[in-house]
């Protein structure tokens, strides 16, 4: 392998696993055919957003299995929702019997990111409203943090609010006033909004009053309410709710037991209310929910009724489905990264010919950068450059390195411990008539359990029944210990 090729496979790196935090990173190019209807459909319920302010369209739901690319799919959303002058706002419900704070925490954090025009989005909420309440230049430059706000100018901007809109814009005075106070240049004014949208508490008795602010918490519904409410007299939101999945791991539910166990369930319906119940507090918005497809008809099923009629059918993002779009993915990733080295590659994929993507549609865009990643690992551990023709072709493995001595046959403590388990084994009991059934199932549990783990990611798909060893009846007349493919 020479010099420039081994630079050049060398800086081929993929994070396939991209954080929440990459939502708010610039989008990387977009590859035509890749779930492109999703986004054209979240978009068309976006624009209905923004034609009816005293209505909310229906909600959204994006499902797709591990790697199919739902953060990317938020992060085309995000850049599209943006570039039209709407508002973003990232939602991870990390509790869920903090749902509201975690609205709150959502709007709060989202005011601060920046959009395609490097300016957050408190900038140009406090922008936008000054022009929409045609504020004075003087007033106009503290509430957008130029100069020092001072109490006079929070008191002009509440009464253009009441002329403005006497419902909401009057409702929203206090929070009107807090979001102010956090474009302020004084870190102390910025704390006492902050506590004030968080719900929290005065540091200081009294330091809420001297702006108007009334003391009293307010709770974070009511927060949330206000706050799309003043964002919706400047712009339509979108509001996209990720994490669904972490939350229901951390619960130690199943989802995958969604179609034995159809009753209520209080997580699912905690978040399945909530849902709901945003959607019909929120002003000029659209709620967006990504998540995998078990958790949505874990929600659905097993939540309140009424929080699923909230939201169209889902749609599922599909793996690569063509051949001629997991080229243009790939090339697409490539050419960054082959001309930040300065290489120019013999065509654009390299060392991944076009006939090794004949066989791309059984991959999802995340097991197509690994298979890739393997192959490139591969070439840079044997060094030399082999060029890939097949995905499903075995990675070779690097080579062995010459032994100084002669090499001596140890077996190794794990195969020492497997050939002595081996020999004390009694199978008796698993085939003994009256024994049979317990220990049977049993041993047939453990080893579709070892098979699924075996799968890797594509073991993700598969789920091997629990009820291992049951009554002895039952399990002679069907096997008790299944392995079911999740759909």
């Amino acid at each position: 392998m020479e010099d420039v090729e081994r630079r050049a496979l060398s800086n081929l790196r993929f994070d396939w696993a991209p954080t929440p935090r990459a939502v708010w990173e610039p989008p990387r190019a977009h590859v035509e055919g890749l779930n492109e209807d999703v986004l054209k459909a979240v978009m068309a319920a976006f624009t209905d957003a923004d034609l009816d302010a005293t209505s909310n369209p229906l909600g959204v739901v994006i499902t797709g299995q591990q790697g199919a690319g739902k953060t990317h799919m938020l992060t085309a959303v995000r850049a599209e929702v943006q570039r039209v002058g709407g508002y973003f706002f990232l939602v991870s419900l990390l509790h869920g019997r903090n749902f509201w704070q975690n609205i709150v925490h959502a709007l709060r954090a989202g005011l601060y990111e920046r959009g395609p025009d490097g300016a957050n989005q408190l900038t140009t909420l406090l922008h936008r409203l000054a022009d929409r309440l045609v504020l004075p230049d003087a007033a106009r430059y503290e509430v957008i943090g130029k100069n020092p706000v001072t109490r006079e100018t929070l008191d002009r901007l509440v009464v253009a609010l009441r002329d403005a809109d006497p419902v909401h814009g009057w409702k929203s005075r206090h929070t009107a006033r807090a979001v102010v106070l956090l474009a302020a240049e004084d870190p102390m004014v910025q704390e006492i909004g902050e506590a004030y949208l968080t719900s929290g508490s005065e540091a200081v008795a009294g330091e809420r009053v001297q702006w108007g602010i009334s003391p009293d918490s307010k709770p974070p519904h009511e927060i949330v309410r206000e706050l799309s409410a003043l964002l919706a007299m400047t712009g339509p939101s979108l509001l996209a709710v990720d994490q669904i999945d972490t939350l229901v791991a951390q619960s130690g539910r199943s989802t995958r037991t969604v179609q034995v166990d159809m009753g209520r369930d209080e997580l699912f319906d905690q978040i399945g209310t909530g849902l709901m119940e945003v959607r019909e507090s929120v002003l000029r918005s659209l709620t967006v929910v990504a998540c995998q497809f078990p958790a949505w008809e874990a929600i659905r099923t097993r939540a309140h009724g009424a929080a699923a009629d909230r939201f169209r059918p889902e749609y599922r993002l599909k793996g690569v489905a063509t051949p001629e779009t997991a080229e243009k993915l790939v090339a697409t990733r490539f050419a960054p990264r082959f001309a930040d080295c300065g290489f120019t590659p013999p065509y654009p994929t390299w060392p991944v010919r076009r006939e090794a993507f004949e066989g791309a549609s059984q991959f999802t865009p995340r097991l197509l950068f690994k298979r890739i990643d393997e192959h490139i690992r591969s070439c840079l551990d044997n060094d030399v450059v082999s060029e890939l023709s097949d995905l499903a072709e075995q990675v070779p493995t690097p080579k062995p390195e010459a032994p100084a001595e002669p090499a001596v046959a140890v077996s190794s403590p794990l195969d020492a411990r497997f050939a002595e388990l081996l020999r004390n084994v009694d199978l008796r009991t698993a085939l003994d008539k009256d024994t049979e059934d317990t220990r049977m199932t049993t041993l047939l549990g453990a080893a579709l359990q070892a098979y699924v783990y075996e799968l890797g990611e594509r073991g993700q798909h598969y789920v091997v029944d629990a009820n291992w060893g049951g009554e002895p009846r039952v399990a002679r007349q069907a096997p008790v210990c299944v392995g079911r493919r999740v759909r």
